[in-house]
C-alpha cells in the first residue's frame, strides 16, 4: 500500500511533475535528443612497419608500409572498416622478402572518451608477397616465389579528434600462416565526414 506521506515531499512532486510533462512531450510529437556519435564516415592513410618472423629459416624481415583505409561508423561502439597497402622489401643474407600488397576487412569494437577513441579491430588480411632465394645445389640460381596467404587478424588502436581530422597509432597482426607471422605497428591520419 502507497504511503501518502512520502508522495508529498517536495522532490516527489518535482520529479513525478518532471516525468509526466516529458511523458506529455514525447506522446505529443516532440523530437527526442539524438545520442551523440561521430560522424558516419571517414577515411585517411597510415604509414608503419611491419616485422616479418620467418620460422622455416628463422629469418627476420622488416618492411615499410603504406596503405590506405575507409570506415563507417555503424554505432558509436561500433564500425566497419577495409584497408588496402603495400610495403616494401628486406633482405637477409642470401634472402629477400617483398610485401606486394595485403588487403583487410575488419569489424571494428570502440569506446569514446572525449576526442579519444580506444578501438580493437578484427577480421581478416589477404597478403600477396614475393620470396626469392639466392641457392646453390648442383647449379646456382635464384628461387623466387609469389605467394598469397589468407588469416584472422587483429589489433589495438588510439586515436585522437580534432574537429574533422584524426590522427592516432596502432599495432596489428597482419598474417600468422604459412610460416609467416606480420606484426604491423603505425601511425594512422584522417578525415572524418
Amino acid at each position: 500500500m502507497l504511503n501518502s506521506r512520502r508522495l508529498e515531499t517536495p522532490l516527489c512532486r518535482l520529479g513525478i511533475t518532471l516525468l509526466l510533462l516529458l511523458g506529455c512531450a514525447f506522446a505529443n510529437g516532440a523530437e527526442r535528443p539524438k545520442p551523440t556519435l561521430d560522424k558516419k564516415l571517414y577515411s585517411g592513410f597510415g604509414r608503419g612497419w611491419v616485422d616479418i618472423r620467418e620460422t622455416r629459416l628463422d629469418l627476420d624481415y622488416r618492411v615499410y608500409t603504406f596503405d590506405v583505409f575507409a570506415g563507417w561508423n555503424l554505432h558509436r561502439n561500433f564500425a566497419l572498416e577495409g584497408r588496402i597497402g603495400a610495403g616494401s622489401e628486406d633482405i637477409q643474407f642470401n634472402t629477400s622478402y617483398a610485401l606486394d600488397s595485403y588487403l583487410s576487412l575488419y569489424t571494428k569494437p570502440q569506446y569514446s572518451a572525449g576526442p579519444i577513441k580506444l578501438y580493437g579491430l578484427v577480421g581478416a588480411t589477404l597478403v600477396n608477397y614475393e620470396e626469392e632465394r639466392f641457392v646453390c645445389d648442383e647449379t646456382c640460381g635464384d628461387l623466387k616465389r609469389d605467394e598469397s596467404a589468407a588469416s584472422v587478424s587483429y589489433g589495438i588502436g588510439a586515436r585522437v579528434s580534432v574537429r574533422a581530422f584524426l590522427v592516432g597509432i596502432e599495432y596489428l597482426q597482419l598474417l600468422d600462416k604459412n610460416n609467416y607471422r606480420l606484426d604491423k605497428a603505425g601511425f594512422i591520419f584522417g578525415i572524418r565526414f
